[in-house]
């Protein structure tokens, strides 16, 4: 593949029987679509789950952060 516009149809085309991610789309941008369409493909409890774990983690985050910088949140 010598473009990126190669390397994107190769991966929209192959998406459906990809297991992982390979060598030659080992970039930034297809391992977070990857990541999605992983994501997408869980059964709907599996991603309520995921999505409440991820929606914890960033609001934690995001409290340190204002920790650390001596903001106060009310929530």
């Amino acid at each position: 593949m010598k473009t990126r516009l190669d390397k994107r149809l190769y991966f929209l085309k192959h998406l459906a029987s990809l297991e992982h991610i390979p060598a030659i789309l080992n970039e930034k941008v297809f391992k977070k679509a990857f990541k999605t369409a992983e994501t997408a493909a869980m059964p709907e409890p599996e991603q309520e789950a995921y999505d409440q774990s991820r929606n914890e983690y960033w609001t934690y985050r995001r409290k340190s952060l204002h920790r650390q910088r001596g903001f106060h949140l009310t929530k």
